[in-house]
């Protein structure tokens, strides 16, 4: 890590690929990270990873891609919890497939993602490619559901961009992606590209407070689909 040698007071931006940076600037507001494959099958420093973002407290906008097989080594860190307190606008490109469900004394993406807390975030592009055999139908809605944060720890999440694309896989009725009020709650912008049926999930009493909704190459959205949106939109006054 020879650039930890150098001072840059002004450094705004940052990309890395393949590598774990040590922490060597607090001013970073744009950080983008890609996990591929690790050499030797080694596995990723995952309390290298979040001591890196725990240096990065101006930080606005966090890009994150992990490819298959992602594995890193168990935390130990007493607190695994990393606060962003200035993030605005995470991306998250992914994979699911049969093998995240692995056990075993590593972390997964999603283990890792699920420690970070960003109280100011307001925008999620999250990009899934499907490389799966599950037959349940929960399997997909569950991974990408699992990844969103909860919105106890980022209630101001408000546009949410979602790809998720089944890859050499034949479309049957079972394929869903189920969008869940309980996780969004103040969605006002959703912008929806899949090739796999669709489900909106709500209380009779409650709708997502859309102000706008795009959807591109949604090949398999029904009119069951479309009429439900229309009837929640009229069910909410706020929307």
């Amino acid at each position: 890590h020879i650039y930890k040698e150098y001072y840059m007071p002004n450094l705004r931006s940052a990309t890395f690929r393949n590598m774990v940076p040590v922490p060597f600037s607090t001013t970073l507001t744009l950080l983008a990270m890609t996990f591929e494959h690790p050499e030797d099958s080694h596995l990723w420093d995952i309390d290298g990873i979040r001591r890196f973002l725990h240096s990065t407290p101006l930080l606005v906008e966090l890009r994150l891609r992990f490819e298959p097989q992602f594995r890193t080594l168990m935390c130990d860190m007493a607190v695994p919890e990393v606060l962003l307190p200035c993030l605005k606008t995470l991306s998250v490109t992914a994979v699911c497939d049969d093998d995240e469900d692995w056990e075993g004394e590593c972390e997964t993406a999603t283990d890792f993602l699920n420690s970070i807390r960003a109280p100011k975030l307001t925008q999620m592009a999250l990009g899934v490619r499907v490389f799966t055999k599950q037959s349940s139908q929960d399997f997909v809605s569950d991974f990408v559901n699992n990844i969103l944060p909860l919105p106890s720890d980022s209630p101001a999440l408000a546009f949410l961009e979602l790809v998720v694309m089944g890859v050499d896989k034949q479309y049957c009725n079972e394929d869903r992606l189920h969008i869940r009020y309980d996780q969004v709650p103040c969605l006002a912008h959703l912008k929806l590209e899949t090739n796999l049926d669709v489900v909106l999930v709500y209380p009779n009493d409650k709708f997502f407070p859309l102000r706008r909704a795009e959807f591109i190459r949604c090949t398999h959205i029904t009119n069951e689909f479309v009429t439900g949106l229309f009837k929640g939109l009229k069910t909410n006054p706020a929307a």
